[in-house]
């Protein structure tokens, strides 16, 4: 495939789409291009333990806590939220960013489009510290098997401590400090 579509035989081709098409259909969450590598490069188990027997070490992903600045982080990433109990380990389908000023109902001073984080107003970039930005990341809490029983599932979300209502992690994530025009390190 790193040589085009073109290069790959036909039969191997199509044996790739049948696969991403029982990959859809057996996923619960969104696939797309980032997921769809993920599960060809590491062998997305269709049985029903998705990554759960695959070659990943749990011990080496990021892991989201609770209160704490959490790494940036891609789609695609994989990733144990630290519930306070059992690890939630998932992969991330989906994230959003939101200025702590956009409105309830996503209007958004003029100033923020545009603006880079850490913004503090209009044409204020912020003081070069790492900046936060809090996020909302869609966690596929099944991408490594049935780690959650539906009761389980349930007192997290209603708790909203860990992941929201929605079972979306909600958390301030740290960027790197931004490199002031002209300075050196």
């Amino acid at each position: 495939m790193t040589r085009g579509y073109d290069a790959v035989p036909g039969q191997e081709r199509d044996r790739l789409l049948r696969y991403l098409e029982a990959v859809i259909t057996a996923r619960p969450a969104p696939v797309h291009t980032t997921v769809a590598f993920n599960a060809v490069y590491f062998g997305y188990d269709l049985g029903g333990d998705g990554y759960g027997g695959s070659p990943l070490s749990l011990d080496d992903f990021p892991v989201i806590t609770f209160g704490e600045c959490a790494p940036v982080l891609p789609v695609g990433a994989m990733v144990c939220v630290a519930t306070g109990s059992d690890p939630l380990y998932a992969e991330i389908v989906y994230r959003e960013g939101a200025h702590p000023e956009v409105g309830a109902l996503g209007d958004v001073p003029a100033w923020v489009s545009g603006a880079p984080a850490g913004a503090e107003g209009p044409g204020r970039p912020g003081n070069g510290a790492a900046p936060r930005r809090r996020e909302l990341l869609v966690p596929d809490v099944y991408a490594f098997g049935p780690a959650l029983s539906p009761a389980q599932l349930h007192r997290l979300r209603t708790r909203r401590r860990w992941i929201n209502e929605d079972g979306h992690v909600v958390v301030d994530v740290c960027y790197p400090p931004r490199k002031r025009h002209g300075a050196t390190t």
